[in-house]
């Protein structure tokens, strides 16, 4: 359902903007901005103040949390709701029945296209931080075995040298040396190589739907023939996508509750992860990055660098404050399964708060 919605949304915006597609490169744009600004942002947190309080496990939890929004599934309902709510304040120039048809197909393209940025950015840097996570954990431990073993060794020769005479020559069989570092971290590339490009599918599908939805949108001879009053494909292909799509933002809000009702058993409300380790991830996911995000975007509008497009807007403002993107959970269990507790506890504390958050925010954008 949601790629049928995605690739038709997506079509329709760019048939719409066909004359002037400036707005539509201000997304990618904006989403690696806002990706940068976040892992910027949290990494001063980790370095100054959380390095020693933190095990490394936990570091990249709030690490991931805070870098990696929900940009699909949330602000697809987000948009849809305020569609309908206030179309003619976002789609001036349109009566009110046209006006929301038109609000909710562009403003589900420019979700559609944000995501196509980020997609693919999480499922490459994400599992890269839970394979290095877990290689350092495991040479940290192993370390501590090696030490262990050696002081123990210390204590228990001379009292050996002391009750008999020591062995001819026969040298102890020793254990294999533990892997080199560098071979470690190429071990864990490869295995995130083989995920991304190997794994079928190789991207997530919405992120193929956006990508065919920007090909066929973006050719003229294509865009004819699936949009417009005579378009041949229009009743066969686009009007079937179209039926099929409208389920997409209810099942993704059923998909939304349980997922959070998942991450909760995993995590609990009250073990998992420290207090400070939720509290910064809170503090720069709902408040810090949005606040700069909305900052830069009026400034930008203010002289005249971002369209003037009320829609345009409002998804890149949106997009900035969501809390943590529900796919880190598959993706923890995938690569990780120590951190799925830890990653448990800041959904679960996260998403209630973000309903605070969001709702001020909504209501500042909408001013």
């Amino acid at each position: 359902f949601l790629p049928c919605l995605i690739v038709t949304k997506v079509v329709r915006t760019l048939d719409a903007y066909r004359g002037n597609l400036t707005q539509v490169f201000w997304l990618p744009l904006y989403c690696a901005a806002h990706i940068g600004l976040n892992h910027v942002l949290i990494s001063l947190l980790l370095a100054l103040f959380l390095r020693k309080r933190l095990d490394r496990v936990s570091r990249v939890v709030v690490w991931i949390g805070a870098t990696f929004p929900n940009s699909g599934a949330l602000p697809l309902a987000l948009v849809d709701s305020l569609c309908r709510a206030e179309p003619a304040l976002l789609a001036p120039g349109f009566d009110e029945a046209e006006a929301a048809a038109h609000c909710d197909a562009v403003a589900v393209g420019y979700v559609s296209l944000y995501i196509m940025v980020q997609f693919p950015l999480m499922y490459i840097l994400v599992p890269r931080a839970l394979l290095r996570s877990g290689v350092d954990e495991g040479k940290a431990k192993l370390a501590a075995a090696d030490s262990a073993a050696h002081a123990v060794e210390v204590e228990v020769t001379p009292a050996v040298e002391e009750t008999c005479a020591p062995p001819a020559a026969a040298p102890a069989a020793a254990s294999p040396p533990p892997q080199p570092r560098p071979q470690r971290l190429r071990a864990a590339a490869r295995h995130v190589r083989d995920l991304v490009l190997q794994r079928k599918p190789g991207l997530p599908p919405p992120v193929l739907a956006a990508a065919l939805g920007l090909i066929v949108g973006g050719l003229p001879f294509l865009s004819s023939a699936f949009i417009g009053d005579g378009a041949p494909l229009r009743s066969t292909v686009t009007d079937a996508a179209e039926l099929l799509a409208r389920a997409a933002v209810p099942i993704s809000t059923i998909n939304l509750g349980a997922s959070l009702s998942a991450g909760q058993r995993a995590g609990g409300l009250a073990k998992g992860l420290r207090p400070v380790a939720v509290a910064s991830a809170a503090t720069v996911r709902l408040l810090v990055a949005p606040a700069v995000s909305i900052a830069a975007s009026v400034a930008l509008r203010q002289i005249g660098a971002l369209p003037a497009d009320r829609l345009l807007l409002l998804v890149l403002m949106i997009e900035a404050a969501p809390p943590p993107a529900m796919q880190l959970m598959v993706l923890v269990q995938l690569f990780e399964q120590a951190a799925e507790r830890p990653l448990g506890t800041l959904l679960a504390f996260l998403y209630p708060a973000s309903l605070v958050t969001l709702t001020l925010w909504i209501a500042g954008i909408l001013q």
